[in-house]
């Protein structure tokens, strides 16, 4: 089960793509009104010639006004063009989330294979939060094996820290924080994506439904529909945003090889997933834990520091300034900050470790060499 997680660990980058056929035939159009007789009683008197005219402009007059009264009638089980896909292909589910505010989307899966008369189990149970105001994400993934223990993690990126909380469920859970100003090695939305699990062509469309509040398009498909066809019998349901073309929500029933969710290739299993978006631009409020601190805070840090990372009680950053400079400056402003100097270590110019104290705490500072520049390595422990 170690190649499931790594599969669902994979992000859920999900989007689509609607193929559009052509509408329904148009209703027939209703018979016009029989033209007028000549026994009607007020062109009884009328002179041959006149009579001629008279009644063809009673046959002609009747079709212009009926026709559009026609057209814009239509059958009350017609549903509009704009709002009907007869069918639909989709590679990845996310696309058009990136037009929300915010959103919440949970993902669960459950799964069982047996190979040489030995069953597993296992489940997940996925949550992703993200708002743009501010810029956060939360995820919350919790994984259930009969061949491993059941594991729960939650990651937090707020601005450009993020924090990380795992264990087992029910036990105490650690965590630590993780800051870094290149925002390329920060956690994104959309972090598991079940592209992986296969990609949709030719949906076959069902009709409108209201999911979670959201006005959507109905599809259901099978294996011949899917990239899964060599893989796993499959039956599933898809309900496609009208207005934002985005996926609000995907059933999944499947059966066949165990390879599916990361079993051996020999083995048979089955399985479903759920994946839905809960709620669409709601009132969120993205925040870690308290037991779940910042960088440690409060240590000096040069001028011209770059590409500063940290990670629980480590801070690293690049500088150009000279290796001297550096052990004055640290020496001047950890006494400064109440920080007694209680160990230097020099060697050739190359490194230089200073050891500090403070209420119980002890900061190491590790100057090295680095290329043209110097690095800056700061470890506190209490």
């Amino acid at each position: 089960m170690k190649k499931a997680i790594g599969i669902a660990l994979a992000l859920l980058v999900l989007g689509l793509m609607a193929a559009a056929c052509g509408g329904r035939p148009a209703s027939p159009a209703a018979p016009t009104a029989p033209p007028p007789t000549a026994t009607s009683a007020p062109r009884a008197t009328v002179a041959p010639a006149a009579a001629t005219r008279t009644a063809a402009t009673a046959t002609s007059a009747p079709r212009p006004a009926a026709v559009p009264a026609v057209a814009t009638r239509p059958a009350p089980t017609e549903t509009p063009v704009s709002e009907r896909e007869e069918v639909l292909s989709l590679d990845s589910r996310n696309a058009g989330l990136d037009q929300l505010k915010s959103y919440r989307v949970r993902w669960q899966a459950e799964w069982r294979s047996t190979e040489a008369g030995k069953t597993e189990s296992g489940s997940w149970d996925f949550i992703e939060e993200y708002t743009t105001e501010p810029n956060a994400v939360h995820f919350s993934w919790r994984v259930a094996s009969t061949s491993s223990e059941s594991t729960a993690i939650e990651i937090w990126r707020i601005g450009d820290t993020t924090y990380v909380q795992g264990g087992e469920p029910g036990k105490s859970a650690e965590c630590f924080a993780i800051s870094s100003e290149d925002q390329s090695q920060s956690i994104t939305r959309n972090m598991f994506d079940p592209r992986l699990l296969g990609s949709l062509v030719g949906a076959r469309y069902v009709g409108l439904e209201t999911v979670n509040g959201i006005k959507a398009r109905h599809y259901k498909y099978d294996e011949k529909a899917t990239s899964l066809t060599d893989i796993a019998r499959v039956s599933g349901e898809i309900w496609v945003a009208v207005d934002g073309g985005y996926t609000v929500k995907d059933t999944v029933s499947w059966s066949g090889s165990a390879v599916f969710f990361g079993g051996a290739s020999t083995g048979t299993g089955e399985g479903k997933w759920t994946w839905e978006l809960l709620e669409v631009n709601p009132s969120l409020t993205i925040a870690p834990p308290a037991n779940c601190v910042a960088p440690e805070a409060g240590l000096p840090v040069l001028p011209d520091a770059k590409e500063k990372t940290s990670m629980g009680p480590v801070l690293m950053y690049k500088s150009a300034t000279s290796m001297a400079d550096a052990v004055k400056f640290y020496k001047e402003q950890m006494g400064a900050a109440g920080w007694k100097l209680t160990d230097e270590n020099a060697m050739g110019g190359q490194l230089t470790q200073l050891a500090f104290e403070k209420a119980g705490t002890v900061a190491q500072v590790m100057i090295s060499v680095a290329d043209s520049a110097i690095q800056v390595m700061i470890t506190t422990e209490k």
